[in-house]
Parts: C-alpha cells; sequence; structure tokens
C-alpha cells in the first residue's frame, strides 16, 4: 500500500503523486465537468449548474478512488476546486483514516507538482 499521495487539482484535471524511496508514480485524471453555458443549450443557468456539479462530483469520486488507500494525502490547487475535493473527501468513509491536508496554489507543470509533493512529504517525516 502507499503510504502518502498528493495531488494537484482545479474542475479540469488532477495530477496525482505517489511520491516512494525509488521516486515516484504519477496518475492524471481529466475532468468531464463543463463550466462554461452554451447559448444553444436548453435549460437554462440552473439546469447546467446542477448538469456541472453533478459531473464535478463524478470527477471528485475518481479522484478519491485512486487515493482511498493511503494514510495521507495533501491537496492543492488553484480555485475551489481544492476545498470542494476536501469536503466531499471528509464524508467519505473510505478516507477516515486518512490524514488530509489542503493548501491553495498556482498553476503548476507535473514536474512541479511532484516537487511540491516530494518537498511536503520530506518535510512532514523530518518532523516527526
Amino acid at each position: 500500500m502507499t503510504k502518502n499521495a498528493g495531488l494537484w487539482i482545479d474542475n479540469k484535471q488532477a495530477i496525482i503523486v505517489f511520491p516512494s524511496k525509488g521516486g515516484e508514480s504519477i496518475k492524471h485524471l481529466k475532468s468531464d465537468a463543463d463550466k462554461h453555458h452554451s447559448a444553444h443549450e436548453g435549460g437554462g443557468e440552473d439546469k447546467h449548474e446542477r448538469r456541472f456539479a453533478q459531473q464535478l462530483h463524478g470527477f471528485f469520486e475518481e479522484v478519491i478512488d485512486c487515493v482511498k488507500n493511503v494514510e495521507s494525502v495533501f491537496v492543492f490547487g488553484p480555485g475551489e476546486a481544492k476545498t470542494e475535493l476536501n469536503k466531499v473527501m471528509a464524508k467519505d468513509h473510505r478516507l477516515d483514516k486518512c490524514k488530509i491536508k489542503v493548501e491553495s496554489s498556482d498553476k503548476m507543470t507535473e514536474h512541479q507538482v511532484a516537487a511540491k509533493v516530494r518537498d511536503h512529504f520530506d518535510k512532514n517525516h523530518s518532523k516527526k
């Protein structure tokens, strides 16, 4: 079982990093959630917002499924996706024993995300 995972998330994608002594493995997830409302779509703004929320929730479930067996998750990213994911994670019984830390960050490349995750867990292990 992987002990730690770090993930950068926004409404469009998640980059999940599983650090280990031999390096790390990285997984990319794409979101189908579309926040932009097309003028030719019917149903109005409320219908669009409900569909967006459902799509985003499905994306969050996919992310949680990837980290459900870790002991600690470091979540970061721009915007509100990280906060919304944290709310869903807090209610998910699969993560009852998982420590979750959330932090704001800007857009990052895959290499920057991996480095931030390594740095986060290296600092936390040296404090013990």
